[in-house]
């Protein structure tokens, strides 16, 4: 991690801050996907199991009526009944046709094209026979008691033909419950492995980022030596000339900013101290200078006035001379009239 040391502070907390950023990306899109999957098996289990289940259901129903319409048919006192209950049959066959073709695109496995093909075998056998029972039941005058005997022979026969499409039918509507339940089953699956590795994705991006918070905190304090606010103090209190103050560091502390700053402390002490010892001297030499130029300036003083008593002398010897010289040449004078004499 020697290469994170070097990199500046405001490159480390971007390092950080791009770390805990990706951690809640990852989050972020671990949600969207799971969402993405949720919302596909609950359309799944809309469209292909719930609408299914309903159409089939509802084709059954329309079976019922069919079956219902076909026992109508043995009771009605009237053509017009008869009509009303043919049409009836009718419409509930053409109703059956339109709810098992919404239903159709759901059964894509085996078992599913399975039961749709046993229906398929059936229903059309179904139809044609209860349309003939129909034509039957319109050629058979209104009293019930005058039926020919295959009237209710083939009424019985095609209620025993209703029970088995109807059985067939449930069992279409069961598998599309068990395929409902199956999809159900594995949303609730998605759900719970969703949520844990949501759980487990914020619970260790907490903990990454609390880790990551400690150790640029530590890695910041490592570099400062202390508390940025008791650096700042140091830093003015060296600023305005105060040497005096400990500071303090931690045990092993050898590269931090605090401890270069103490180095300094040390140093700027030292050499304050050198220079007021300095000045010292320099005072000292000076007043020394100062008091042997005045003992110069006195001793030249005083060698000026011997100076002058000196040119005093030399000039009554000079008069003195001259009035001796004067005198020998009145004595010469003197002796030589004498001589003449």
């Amino acid at each position: 991690m020697q290469w994170f040391k070097q990199l500046r502070v405001a490159t480390k907390l971007v390092v950080g801050f791009l770390i805990v950023s990706l951690i809640g990306l990852a989050m972020g899109l671990l949600g969207v996907v799971n969402m993405a999957r949720m919302s596909d098996w609950t359309s799944r289990i809309y469209n292909r199991d719930l609408l299914a289940l309903k159409a089939v259901q509802d084709g059954n129903i329309n079976l019922l009526y069919a079956s219902r319409a076909q026992i109508a048919l043995l009771s009605a006192s009237t053509m017009g009944e008869r009509a009303t209950e043919k049409a009836l049959i009718e419409k509930s066959f053409a109703a059956v046709d339109e709810r098992m073709k919404t239903a159709r695109e759901s059964f894509q496995t085996d078992e599913g094209k399975a039961l749709l093909k046993q229906f398929d075998q059936m229903l059309p056998a179904y139809r044609d026979r209860m349309l003939k029972f129909v034509e039957l039941v319109s050629r058979q005058p209104l009293d019930t008691s005058q039926f020919e005997s295959s009237v209710f022979e083939e009424s019985g026969a095609l209620l025993k033909d209703g029970r088995a499409i109807e059985d067939a039918m449930f069992n279409m509507v069961k598998r599309r419950d068990a395929g409902a339940k199956a999809n159900m089953e594995e949303a609730e699956a998605v759900y719970h492995s969703s949520r844990l590795m949501m759980m487990v994705l914020v619970l260790g991006g907490m903990v990454v980022s609390v880790l990551l918070g400690v150790f640029l905190a530590r890695s910041l304090s490592r570099q400062l030596g202390g508390e940025p606010g008791y650096a700042a103090d140091i830093a003015a209190r060296i600023a305005d000339g105060d040497f005096s103050t400990e500071i303090k560091l931690r045990a092993g502390d050898r590269g931090s900013l605090l401890f270069a700053m103490k180095q300094m402390q040390q140093q700027l002490s030292s050499m304050v101290q050198d220079f007021k010892s300095a000045a010292e001297s320099i005072a000292s030499a000076s007043r020394e200078i100062a008091a042997g130029n005045n003992d110069l300036s006195q001793r030249t003083e005083q060698q000026a006035a011997s100076l002058e008593e000196t040119a005093s002398s030399m000039e009554e010897l000079t008069g003195t001379v001259r009035q001796n010289a004067d005198n020998a040449r009145q004595a010469s004078g003197l002796a030589a009239n004498a001589s003449e004499t």
